[in-house]
């Protein structure tokens, strides 16, 4: 009888060794689908888990509390040494405008993988073609390297899909040479452009004066760690502190400025080294009154008398 009871239990398909996830009540099937998805990646990637799962976390009733943000990916296909930027932009043409509405980011991965077809196409001639893809919902475009990369006529997709993205709020770039060459065509491109990132690049700065970014009349956040810089004429004022108050970091794009992060942030032409303190003592007394927090390699003195002159920034220690 015993062996019995056993083999009726073993079959029952309620007792709860065959319990599944998907058997639980939505309310903790969203409890925990809500404490699983920490990155845009992860949450698509448990959408896919059955239509079950796609169906709970697409559903706005259903308490999830993140959403999905409808994503472009660009990846170097794996062949004759890596993508081909014109390729992917006559693809790109072959679509309908429509198509392209729905996404709002854009994610480029291993741009070092990118390169012309080497058949002599000049810049010029991918610049129009790129001109013709329109991507008016994408709002945030991320864009990074394991290598660092030069735009030329090697690789110029970081440059080309500038051109794509005339709605574009958001911009991340990291490990890139050449930066002032694609915020270039983005303040013409893309003069909407609220938030600048461009850590871990540390070759052939950015100005120092901020020129490079002037169109961008709405620029709100600009995060620049571990970034070169460079300066040239009348930049060599932005560390006077006793004249030229009009010269300071960013002073030709700071009109909008909320947040400034530069940390580790360094010379590298005329001379290399790090930003003195006199040039971020400057900043913080000249920037702008919007501004409400800027982080930089201060020296914990300098921060206590700054709190003082400029109460309304946060100057965190770290």
């Amino acid at each position: 009888m015993r062996r019995d009871n056993n083999n009726n239990n073993n079959n029952n398909p309620t007792t709860p060794r065959d319990l599944k996830l998907l058997d639980l009540p939505i309310p903790l099937l969203v409890h925990i689908f809500n404490n699983l998805g920490k990155t845009q990646e992860e949450l698509m990637n448990l959408t896919l888990v059955s239509k079950q799962v796609n169906k709970i976390c697409k559903n706005e009733r259903s308490g999830i509390e993140w959403k999905i943000i409808p994503t472009f990916e660009i990846s170097a296909l794996q062949h004759e040494g890596g993508g081909s930027t014109q390729t992917l932009i006559k693809n790109m043409k072959t679509h309908s405008v429509k198509k392209f509405l729905r996404y709002r980011r854009m994610l480029v991965k291993d741009l070092h993988k990118f390169s012309n077809e080497n058949n002599g196409t000049p810049w010029i001639t991918a610049a129009n073609a790129a001109n013709k893809v329109q991507m008016d919902g994408i709002t945030s475009l991320y864009m990074s390297s394991s290598y660092p990369v030069r735009f030329s006529d090697n690789n110029y997709l970081p440059r080309a899909l500038a051109q794509m993205v005339p709605k574009l709020r958001e911009v991340y770039l990291s490990n890139m040479h050449d930066i002032n060459l694609i915020l270039r065509d983005l303040s013409v491109k893309s003069p909407l452009l609220e938030k600048v990132t461009s850590n871990n690049n540390k070759n052939e700065g950015i100005l120092l004066n901020g020129s490079v970014m002037r169109s961008f009349n709405n620029l709100k956040e600009i995060h620049m760690n571990n970034t070169s810089f460079y300066w040239s004429g009348s930049d060599d004022n932005i560390a006077d502190l006793n004249n030229h108050q009009d010269i300071f970091l960013f002073h030709k794009c700071c009109k909008s400025l909320e947040r400034v992060s530069i940390q580790n942030a360094k010379y590298s032409y005329p001379r290399i080294g790090k930003l003195s303190q006199n040039a971020l003592i400057k900043f913080v007394r000249n920037a702008p009154p919007n501004l409400r927090w800027f982080r930089s390699d201060l020296s914990i003195c300098n921060i206590l008398m700054l709190r003082k002159e400029r109460p309304g920034i946060e100057l965190p220690f770290y």
